[in-house]
């Protein structure tokens, strides 16, 4: 024979059971969780194609910018011709390198903020059914 309760101890209990009660109706399928975390890693699988693509993007813009960089720089050391000749062909060196260099930061800017808005949207466009697939109200 159990020994009996107190009624704090009968109030508690019957608190725990209720709280128990709603958890189990609260909570989500085991195969909704799993079907969340798969659709979570295909998410994760797609934002990180994206970042490999951007990545491979910059890098070929960094190999245009050094190209033309070499071609700018070549050209505008060469030794031929007056001094005045000479010295405007290096102004436009210079000139050449800057506009190059505000091309390949505007390039890529635009190549990072893209790739990072998309994986923002990636992200929250999955988080967003998840959790109103994974999240139900409990009742009163």
């Amino acid at each position: 024979m159990s020994p009996k309760r107190s009624s704090e101890q009968n109030a508690a209990h019957t608190s725990n059971c209720k709280l128990q009660e709603k958890a189990q109706v609260g909570a989500p399928a085991f195969s909704t969780l799993i079907s969340a975390q798969i659709e979570t890693a295909h998410a994760l699988r797609d934002v990180m194609g994206r970042v490999t693509r951007a990545t491979a993007e910059i890098a070929e813009r960094q190999a245009v910018l050094v190209r033309t960089s070499q071609d700018l720089i070549r050209d505008g050391m060469k030794q031929e011709g007056d001094p005045q000749d000479r010295i405007d062909r290096h102004a436009e060196c210079v000139r050449g390198l800057v506009q190059s260099s505000a091309k390949h930061v505007a390039e890529v800017a635009q190549i990072a903020a893209t790739c990072c808005c998309d994986a923002m949207d990636r992200f929250t466009e999955v988080g967003t059914k998840v959790v109103s697939r994974t999240t139900r109200t409990l009742p009163e």
